[in-house]
């Protein structure tokens, strides 16, 4: 398949309004056929991570969280630290906050232009059921290593990273626990772009 016919078809994937619409394209594109689908965090009997939240609302700040974390880490980084590092990375979330935006004040000021620059979230669709895209400028992450990172469950990912929230690495997917039409249907889809081009 060439790069013309997977842009097409991640397109399609990126425009769809909710998690039936791309179990239908899955269902219908040549190229999914012959994937090798694994459960995910690589373990069948996931159900415990993902149904941990009792409010899609906590879902959803789980989300933003991870997505806050991984702009954090991304500035860090960005400095040529190592987030792990403890003699030169941030100590404290709050650290890192007047490190990398001058403080609670200054991200009060300009919230505006920050979330417009580095976290976007919209919904779409009905309200009993929408569709939420999280979008961020975090640390990114690539093919290779996303297994690893944002579809792998109890992991030691964060836990030495001392500026950040999340850290037992099983938060973020407890929104797959509301994306069906019930809250029980785990066999809906949570799609995961990685992008390191900007």
């Amino acid at each position: 398949m060439d790069y013309e016919e997977n842009k097409t078809i991640f397109q399609k994937i990126l425009t769809a309004s909710n998690s039936e619409e791309i179990e239908t394209i899955i269902k219908s594109e040549e190229f999914f056929k012959n994937v090798d689908w694994v459960p995910y965090g690589n373990n069948a009997n996931n159900a415990g991570q993902i149904d941990q939240m009792h409010e899609p609302e906590n879902a959803l700040i789980e989300k933003i969280s991870n997505s806050i974390d991984s702009i954090l880490m991304r500035k860090c980084l960005g400095e040529g630290v190592d987030p792990r590092d403890k003699e030169r990375s941030p100590k404290s979330m709050l650290e890192a906050i007047n490190r990398y935006f001058g403080g609670k004040d200054k991200i009060r000021e300009k919230r505006s232009e920050i979330a417009k620059e580095l976290l976007r979230l919209t919904a779409e669709g009905k309200k009993e059921r929408p569709t939420l895209t999280i979008i961020d400028k975090g640390e990114g992450q690539t093919p290779e290593n996303i297994k690893e990172t944002i579809l792998s469950l109890n992991r030691d990912i964060k836990e030495k990273i001392r500026f950040v929230y999340g850290t037992y690495n099983k938060g973020g997917v407890s929104a797959l626990g509301f994306a069906g039409p019930n809250k029980y249907d785990f066999n809906y889809l949570h799609l995961v772009h990685c992008d390191i081009s900007y």
